[in-house]
């Protein structure tokens, strides 16, 4: 064996087949020690198809999870739009800045003309202020319940105003009242 140097030694062992199982030489996987039974096999097999069965029944009860809790948020969401759609998107000012406003209009000179947008009713609040100098206003009796003066500042009776149909101002046509 003079023949033999470490480069042909390493392609011998190269081209020496080894077993799939255990990587040694003198053997395959057909007479390998190492190589499993039957029933070791089988077993494993059942032990990975539990194993996924488990998996797949816990993926069945996040989705059941899932589309339960969809459907109550597609209820919900119907529960709010149903609202948002009842909700009227008229917000008059409050009561004393209305009385603001008309008080201003007053002092302003346009009393007189504070008249129904819509319906065209007369809704001066201010009684007749006998004995006072022009423009200037002795007693007030303010109407807090017969006129709304709208965000954009236009006249309205208060059944105008709350009449569902009226979804705009009537002068202006703004959305927000």
């Amino acid at each position: 064996m003079e023949g033999l140097t470490q480069e042909n030694i390493d392609i011998l062992q190269r081209k020496i087949r080894r077993c799939s199982i255990c990587r040694t030489i003198g053997h395959n996987c057909i007479t390998c020690p190492q190589r499993p039974t039957r029933d070791e096999v089988i077993k494993g097999f059942e032990d990975r198809v539990s194993e996924m069965n488990a998996v797949v029944e816990q993926l069945r009860t996040n989705y059941q999870d899932l589309m339960v809790d969809c459907r109550n948020m597609v209820e919900q969401n119907n529960i709010l739009q149903h609202r948002l759609n009842n909700v009227s998107r008229k917000h008059p000012p409050s009561a004393r800045i209305q009385k603001i406003l008309y008080d201003d209009r007053l002092i302003g000179g346009e009393a007189g003309e504070l008249d129904c947008c819509i319906c065209l009713k007369n809704l001066d609040m201010y009684e007749d202020q006998s004995g006072a100098e022009e423009g200037m206003v002795l007693s007030v009796d303010y109407n807090y319940t017969d006129c709304i003066i709208s965000r954009c500042d236009h006249v309205y009776c208060k059944s105008c105003y709350e009449d569902e149909r009226v979804d705009k101002c009537a002068v202006c046509r703004s959305v927000d009242m």
